[in-house]
């Protein structure tokens, strides 16, 4: 009964918890795709941004340079936004596709790029697949221990 209780743990844990946020993120996108506006942008220049890195043994901050974008909205107001890291190399000039709120345009920017949109999603699924081989190992070593 202990084993069965710690597999229900491990795969709860380890492969849904992956899968469901993988699937939330993929609704919340979705969600905004429906009711979002998509318009045209433009690379109007570049920004450097000091980032934060993690590491074990404390933490460290590169430089990026980032794509400052700007489109107008459906009222006629410019608005610019700083592009986040996972989008492509632009050039300044670029045209490129994105989707906005009409009732929050500044705080509701995202790319239109697989990776702005679905990266998240994508990550997080592949973390849960990850895992399968992993807990399928640990329950057999585990089990393989106690013979």
């Amino acid at each position: 009964m202990k084993k069965i209780i710690e597999i229900i743990i491990v795969i709860s844990l380890f492969i849904f918890a992956p899968f469901f946020i993988s699937f939330n993120d993929y609704q919340k996108t979705q969600l905004f795709l429906d009711s979002a506006i998509k318009t045209k942008g433009k690379v109007i220049g570049f920004e450097l941004v000091s980032v934060k890195n993690t590491t074990k043994t404390g933490y460290y901050y590169t430089d990026e340079n980032l794509a400052v974008i700007q489109f107008q909205t459906q009222k006629g107001n410019s608005i610019m936004f700083i592009s986040n890291g996972d989008v492509d190399d632009y050039a300044k000039g670029d045209k490129t596709e994105v989707y906005y709120l009409a009732s929050n345009p500044q705080g509701s920017v995202r790319l239109n790029s697989f990776l702005a949109l679905r990266g998240y999603s994508l990550f997080t699924f592949l973390l849960g697949l990850l895992f399968i081989p992993v807990c399928w190992l640990f329950y057999f070593k585990k089990t393989n221990e106690t013979e």
